[in-house]
């Protein structure tokens, strides 16, 4: 290989690099834009699962005062121009049963670990919110 076509390699390597990151970008701009709609319905946690060969899913999840989930999405692909996908069939369960319902089990290992790590944030931070205020939590099972 010859001094220029070396030159031209790495100028398209470069210019890959910063699209991929350019790209990243633009998607957790998206993302965070998304979350703070999602905010404004209710309490929004994110989830994390690790599918085959380390493929990120994450999982976002609202829940309303009610504890009922207002919305639920999941984000996954290989590109940075992957966007959030609803999952309208949680709308409406508990947070305290929509991890063992059987919707949850038709979905993917990695889907399945990300909603679950968000639901679990949800219900942490209730239970320190109530216990912040003296009081006990108030489970929903229905």
């Amino acid at each position: 290989m010859s001094g220029s076509e070396t030159a031209i390699f790495i100028g398209v390597i470069v210019t890959l690099w910063i699209a991929q990151m350019v790209l990243g970008y633009r998607q957790a701009i998206k993302l965070s834009r998304r979350i703070a709609e999602l905010r404004r319905r209710g309490t929004v946690a994110v989830g994390m699962g690790r599918g085959r060969f380390r493929r990120r899913t994450y999982a976002i999840v609202a829940v309303d005062r009610g504890d009922r989930i207002v919305e639920a999405e999941a984000l996954r692909g290989w590109s940075s121009i992957a966007t959030p996908k609803p999952i309208p069939e949680l709308t409406g369960l508990s947070l305290h049963t929509a991890d063992r319902h059987e919707l949850m089990a038709n979905r993917d290992p990695a889907l399945q670990a990300a909603l679950r790590q968000a639901l679990s944030a949800i219900k942490e931070s209730r239970a320190a919110q109530e216990h912040a205020k003296g009081g006990a939590l108030v489970r929903e099972d229905a």
